[in-house]
């Protein structure tokens, strides 16, 4: 190899170099961009999975004069119960009971879950009034939501007509009861319908953080600080109570 082919050989490097450099700039750049908007993306399509269900609650309503048991399908005693599939939501478009960035992949899953949280006690079976555990799909994001960094996939419960049924005789006989929950014929538009934890960061400790999206009774969706609807303090310190549309 000659002189010019060796100085030739040694500036493609030295460009070739530069490039791979350039490259690297922009990827560290763009990355995180990218990944900011498919979690938009994602956020975005878990509040239009709400704006639905809310069509299909509010239907549900002028009709029965009543809000449904539950969003999705339920089991109780090996029976299920589908209060909006499919006169108000059709069977195809289960999608829209499943959040996309959900534990549980396949938002057709049918299967139950078996380890169901109620507030405010931790550990607690979700059941009716007659005691008999109720369970729901798997892939449903919007009655309740498996917990993150629990390796058990526990799940806690985001939709229910009435918070203070069973548990809150001290608060009503000393305050009241809440006039916010969908237990009552006319609840106030500021009542909460559901939320979705999937979207909201969690410490070790299984604290939420950041933000997460919520669907009122007057059909808004907007994102609340997820430590006022995580688990241990949905009920305990009614935050969710407090917080406005």
């Amino acid at each position: 190899m000659n002189e010019r082919s060796r100085r030739r050989a040694g500036f493609s490097m030295v460009e070739l170099l530069t490039v791979i450099a350039i490259i690297a700039i922009l990827a560290a750049i763009l990355f995180p961009v990218f990944g900011s908007i498919r979690r938009k993306v994602r956020l975005n399509q878990c509040m239009s999975n709400m704006q639905q269900l809310y069509q299909a609650v509010k239907m549900y309503h002028d009709n029965w004069g009543t809000y449904p048991p539950a969003l999705g399908e339920y089991i109780i005693n090996g029976v299920k119960y589908s209060p909006l599939v499919p006169a108000y939501i059709k069977a195809g478009n289960m999608h829209v009971l499943h959040c996309p960035i959900s534990a549980v992949s396949d938002p057709n899953d049918p299967g139950g879950t078996t380890a169901i949280k109620q507030f405010p006690t931790a550990g607690t079976p979700y059941t009716t009034a007659a005691g008999e555990q109720v369970f729901f799909r798997k892939s449903d994001s919007y009655d309740g939501g498996f917990i993150k960094n629990d390796p058990s996939l526990q799940y806690e419960l985001h939709y229910t007509r009435g918070w203070t049924d069973q548990y809150f005789d001290q608060l009503k006989a000393s305050t009241g009861d809440n006039p916010r929950q969908l237990k009552y014929r006319n609840p106030p538009d500021d009542a909460v319908i559901t939320w979705c934890m999937n979207h909201a960061d969690v410490d070790a400790a299984g604290n939420a953080t950041g933000e997460v999206p919520v669907l009122w009774l007057n059909g808004h969706c907007s994102q609340r600080p997820g430590d006022r609807f995580s688990f241990n303090r949905w009920a305990q310190d009614g935050y969710c109570w407090q917080a406005r549309p």
